[in-house]
């Protein structure tokens, strides 16, 4: 199987992308960048020295040779085994948890012991598991730390904050505020819907929802 290149091809597209999402008091922005969708997948423990490590030098390594996941779990169990089944369910959940933000919870990172910078977590609970996207704080907007598949609530047990989201919006090159889904089939009906409600003919944008074709940059 290539779920890892998959995902790679899926979210590939949304590379630079700046993302909001937003809950009843809470409004969060993120740049999306490609560089850290292994490290949210936990791809990096591929490695021994895996904190060592760049987003750019991991990419470059998964898409050009092309590692199968049954590759990158054996490099896995060969260099960092404790962290094999917990790679396999970030791999298994990833897509349609980023697929369905639009029903997540947002609350609060709450664990004072935890190493992890993020501040708030968006939360949902499948198959008797907490699935968890960390946000955390950056030099100008937050970005996704990290992706947390756990079956207790360590991370935001004593949270204050727990509110649904009420919608995903990215800015398109004229800095317009649009309907976003992480789902390509999504997204463009919400743009469409959008456009048609808006009387705009054309949205600003590169952004393509063929995810068909690779659009990864040759610059990795």
């Amino acid at each position: 199987m290539k779920k890892v290149q998959e995902i790679l091809k899926i979210f590939g597209r949304l590379n630079s992308s700046e993302i909001e999402i937003k809950s009843e008091n809470l409004n969060l922005s993120m740049l999306f960048l490609k560089t850290q969708l292994l490290h949210l997948l936990g791809v990096h423990y591929i490695h021994s020295d895996f904190r060592k490590i760049k987003g750019r030098e991991l990419l470059r390594e998964i898409l050009y040779k092309d590692y199968s996941d049954e590759e990158i779990y054996e490099k896995i169990n060969e260099n960092n085994p404790e962290q094999l089944d917990n790679v396999k369910s970030r791999i298994y959940y990833f897509k349609e948890f980023m697929y369905n933000i639009d029903n997540a919870e947002i609350v609060e990172m709450t664990n004072p012991h935890t190493k992890l910078k993020s501040h708030h977590l968006i939360l949902q609970s499948v198959d008797n598991q907490y699935l968890q996207l960390g946000i955390a704080k950056g030099e100008v907007l937050d970005y996704f730390e990290t992706f947390i598949v756990r079956k207790n609530d360590d991370y935001f047990q004593d949270t204050t904050i727990i509110e649904k989201v009420t919608g995903i919006y990215r800015y398109d090159d004229d800095n317009n505020l649009i309907p976003f889904s992480f789902d390509a089939e999504k997204a463009e009906k919400l743009e469409k819907e959008y456009r048609e409600q808006n009387d705009d003919s054309d949205i600003s944008d590169s952004l393509s929802y063929d995810t068909a074709e690779d659009e990864w940059d040759n610059e990795i």
